[in-house]
């Protein structure tokens, strides 16, 4: 995966700015992808919820579903 900061995320002096979240999202995941996206997540110093947000934003600008606005 391409390691560079995701436009919106990288604050100020590598701060991460996570935008306003208003929504929860619920998923199930197996243990083994749970336990690779909390080691990551950790190495990363993050949660696992702004990695994952991190990720599906990736995955939808990669898409050609980018933001609205």
């Amino acid at each position: 995966m391409d390691k560079r900061p995701i436009e919106g995320y990288n604050g100020p002096k590598g701060v991460i700015a996570m935008p306003k979240i208003d929504a929860q999202l619920g998923i199930r995941v197996t243990r083994d992808l749970k336990e690779r996206l909390t080691a990551q997540a950790k190495s990363e110093r993050k949660s696992v919820s702004t990695l994952a947000v991190q990720v599906l934003e990736a995955y939808l600008e990669s898409a050609g579903n980018g933001k609205k606005g």
